[in-house]
């Protein structure tokens, strides 16, 4: 039956049309879209009305935008008519790099990956620190021309609320993701740049910029379609709130110097920058945390109690498959695993929030049927666990949320197969030895590497 919404620019059968071609995935779009599509409406029905005229892509290989660029005699509000006349030619997608091709991807633009640390300089100073990370401190700094304060509690401050049951959600937002957004700005600029006079809208440049940035960095997930979007609105939408703990970091992993950015051998002009670009998103009245934390803990030791306090209770997991073992390496009781797909993870984020919310009832039930501790919820990720965070937490404050980030790999460095950074490389032999990991691996029948190993004495 023909639809019968009304548009000033092309006919309900026109869109049928559309639809009935193939050119409109209702999987797809609501993948990327659910949270802007009205309960119990069509997802075709909120392209044709709302969600075209904005820009959204109907299916992963049709972009109406790019069609735009590359045929200006489309018309600026509905390029419809004008896609279908020219169909079946149209429907081959060509890339956004190809239509705005005075765009080039800069080598190696990604801030971290530009530059080279000077992980030998400090080593000392780095290795004779390591219990101190475990000490309450704090380090102001200004940011666009305002002072903020980042908080590091004594280890124990959080480790006992796990102990007393009195449930918090930490939630990180890390180097990378300013790396990311710094990325996306400059490339919004070339996009807008090469766009002049052809009456693009801002939010349809801005939607172009963050696909040519995961046409040019398909490993960073942030720019899956529509993400960026959604955690940018989620930061400015925030309302701070006691239990939900909110940590940024300017580096990968701490240093005796405890600056806010690493020492580098040259310099880091993008620094102002994302000092900046974190500045348009928080308030200096607010409590920020370093998100460090759990590598601050590792190194000092004292993350090597988080385990037991896991065996009190039922943990639901969020991880790669590669880890999948947390509930044998930790001798969990009750371990629910969500697997995060190695490269769609961010692509897939709604079907994994359902899963989690299926996981965290399922905990729930576990925890009073056994009588149990609140339930843990694990997860890896930064900008992604936040994400998960933010949309979990209002639903369910009574559980714990930890993103550990990286620092759970200390449990698995046995795993050739699981990426390290150069902390392991720093800190990895006085990780083990402060953790109390050496009995754990020996346990586990596994052999560390030497440079991991402690190094037997002499008798």
């Amino acid at each position: 039956m023909p639809m019968t919404i009304k548009t000033a620019h092309d006919s309900p059968e026109i869109f049928e049309r559309f639809r009935a071609l193939g050119l409109f995935d209702e999987a797809y779009y609501t993948a990327c879209y659910r949270e802007l599509i009205a309960p119990g409406m069509d997802p075709f029905t909120h392209f044709v009305a709302s969600g075209l005229a904005g820009g959204l892509k109907p299916a992963a290989n049709v972009d109406l935008l790019v069609y735009r660029i590359l045929h200006p005699d489309a018309g600026q509000a509905n390029p419809i008519s004008h896609f279908l006349d020219h169909f079946p030619d149209s429907a081959a997608a060509p890339s956004l790099q190809s239509a705005l091709k005075p765009v080039e991807k800069t080598p190696t633009f990604l801030p971290t990956k530009s530059f080279d640390i000077d992980l030998d300089e400090s080593n000392r100073d780095n290795l004779a620190h390591a219990v101190r990370f475990a000490e309450p401190r704090h380090l102001d700094f200004i940011a666009a021309g305002k002072t903020y304060r980042l908080f590091v509690p004594p280890a124990d401050a959080l480790l006992d609320r796990l102990r007393q049951d009195r449930p918090f959600a930490f939630a990180r937002l890390s180097h990378g993701d300013w790396d990311d957004m710094y990325v996306y700005e400059r490339y919004r600029g070339r996009v807008a740049r090469a766009l002049i006079g052809r009456g693009m809208r801002e939010d349809h440049i801005d939607r172009l910029a963050m696909r040519l940035c995961d046409e040019f960095y398909p490993d960073e997930g942030v720019f899956a379609e529509n993400f960026l979007v959604e955690l940018r609105n989620d930061l400015r939408s925030r309302q701070p709130h006691p239990d939900l703990i909110m940590s940024v970091a300017f580096k990968g992993y701490p240093t005796a110097d405890e600056e806010l950015f690493f020492r580098t051998l040259t310099l880091k002009p993008f620094d102002r920058n994302r000092l900046r670009i974190f500045s348009d998103y928080f308030d200096n009245t607010e409590t920020l945390y370093d998100s460090n934390l759990f590598k601050r803990w590792s190194i000092s030791g004292a993350l090597g109690k988080l385990p037991e306090f896991a065996r009190e209770r039922p943990v639901v997991f969020m991880g790669a498959s590669r880890l999948a073992s947390l509930g044998k390496r930790w001798r969990l009781p009750w371990l629910l695993h969500i697997t995060m797909p190695p490269t769609r993870a961010f692509t897939e984020r709604y079907a994994l929030l359902d899963e989690a919310r299926a996981k965290i009832a399922e905990a729930n039930e576990i925890a009073s049927r056994h009588g149990t501790k609140r339930p843990l919820f694990l997860l890896q990720g930064s900008s992604f666990a936040y994400w998960m965070m933010k949309r979990l937490f209002p639903d369910h404050p009574d559980i714990f949320y930890l993103d550990l980030g990286l620092a759970l790999h200390i449990w698995f460095y046995d795993r050739e197969d699981i990426p390290f950074m150069p902390e392991r490389q720093l800190y990895g032999r006085t990780i083990v030895k402060n953790c109390g990991l050496e009995d754990y691996y020996r346990n586990l029948g596994a052999m560390l590497t030497p440079e991991l190993a402690e190094p037997e004495t002499g008798g």
